[in-house]
């Protein structure tokens, strides 16, 4: 059996809009975004492989763009195929999508046309029958969520030596900085933020969480909300009111990222236990690590319908 590092990587995704006639248009519904590849010459789903050090939900976004010319938004997760190439095994993850806008695109020597497809068509017309699969399946979740991001701060400098470097006893730990590696997971969760869509920003006010998401938040043109409740210190002194503003969040619909600490993500998680009846959560993320909660507001409250966790 192959190992991990000897399987091809790759992600994708399930884009659906509306049919342009209405959504009762014909009868048929919503539509499917399909590629058909140039030289294959096969029906398919925007999908392919990571880059050198991508994350997946970033090389799904990119490759929908580079193959469609679509802007895409990621929604809930869906069934990843592991099938052989070859001496290998590819596995590719896969999302349900939405466009949120568009650039210029041409036919090439890897695809050579894009079609939206009525559903049973789309059916009909995709070469492999796992994707016919992952499409009826797609066909079935739940559209329109939003995200919450519950994420641990990037690498941060110890304890010990920040001390050692300021010379005091007892520095303010809530000055403590990233390290270097910290900084460039900053900078790679910025286009991960992206892909979900996230649009406001919140985070302990402590250094070491500010720095890690304030790239994404200047990239995006949106304000650092602060939240003394989710530092560490903050946590301590006001456990009951930082678990009534975890649930506020999760109430807003907005698409959302928090940012906190190791020591107060297990009350966090425990807190989306009760809240959500989520379970089998591991609050035990790295430097960097995020929990994805989408969430389904259509009922009129709110509903969650997947969780996900990243590791750097």
């Amino acid at each position: 059996m192959a190992s991990v590092n000897d399987q091809i990587r790759a992600a994708g995704v399930v884009c659906f809009r509306e049919h342009p006639g209405g959504q009762d248009s014909d009868g048929q519904g919503p539509q499917v975004l399909l590629i058909h590849r140039t030289q294959i010459k096969d029906w398919s789903l925007p999908k392919g492989k990571l880059d050198s050090g991508e994350h997946v939900v970033v090389a799904a976004v990119r490759e929908t763009s580079e193959e469609t010319g679509f802007d895409v938004v990621l929604g809930v997760p869906l069934p990843t195929q592991r099938y052989p190439v070859g001496t290998r095994q590819k596995s590719v993850a896969y999302w349900l999508a939405h466009v949120v806008g568009r650039s210029s695109w041409a036919a090439n020597r890897e695809v050579d046309e894009v079609r939206w497809v009525n559903l049973p068509e789309a059916l009909q017309m995709l070469t492999y029958p796992r994707d016919a699969d992952l499409v009826r399946s797609a066909s079935h979740a739940a559209r329109g969520t939003s995200p919450l991001i519950i994420l641990r701060h990037a690498q941060a400098e110890k304890r010990g030596e920040f001390a050692k470097r300021t010379r005091e006893k007892k520095p303010d730990d809530a000055q403590r900085p990233l390290t270097r590696v910290g900084e460039r997971q900053a900078l790679d969760i910025v286009p991960v933020l992206s892909a979900f869509g996230v649009t406001r920003v919140h985070s302990s006010p402590y250094a070491r969480c500010i720095q890690t998401v304030e790239p994404f938040a200047q990239a995006a043109g949106v304000d650092v909300i602060p939240e003394d409740f989710f530092s560490e210190a903050g946590f301590a002194q006001s456990r009951d009111e930082a678990l009534r503003r975890m649930t506020a969040l999760l109430h807003d619909p907005a698409p959302q990222v928090l940012c906190s600490h190791r020591p107060v993500l297990p009350a966090i998680f425990e807190q989306l236990r009760r809240d959500l009846a989520l379970t089998e959560l591991d609050p035990d993320l790295p430097a960097g690590g995020f929990l994805v909660v989408h969430r389904d507001f259509s009922s009129g409250s709110v509903q969650v319908v997947a969780a996900e966790m990243h590791v750097p």
